[in-house]
């Protein structure tokens, strides 16, 4: 799934490892130099790319922006900083 928003552009992946999958949002906010954050997303017990990837979707899903600072913003309002593993 590939989303854009006015200042990023977000994607789902998923990566596996020793037969356990994660899915994962990938995010860019749209300015030159700018690096690709990850957001690793929980899938217990997935063994499968296309299941963790999924759920990858669902939450990218629920995204409703991601502003020039690299925050993302969530429909439930919680929002989470690009420095800081747990919302603010």
């Amino acid at each position: 799934m590939f989303r854009e928003f006015p200042q990023a552009c977000a994607w789902t992946d998923a990566m596996c490892e020793n037969g356990r999958c994660s899915g994962l949002i990938e995010y860019q906010v749209s300015r030159e130099g700018a690096a690709v954050e990850v957001l690793w997303v929980y899938a217990p017990l997935s063994t499968n790319a296309a299941e963790a990837e999924a759920v990858a979707q669902r939450m990218l899903e629920r995204v409703c922006d991601i502003d020039a600072e690299g925050r993302v913003h969530f429909d439930d309002g919680v929002i989470l900083q690009e420095d800081c593993p747990w919302p603010v």
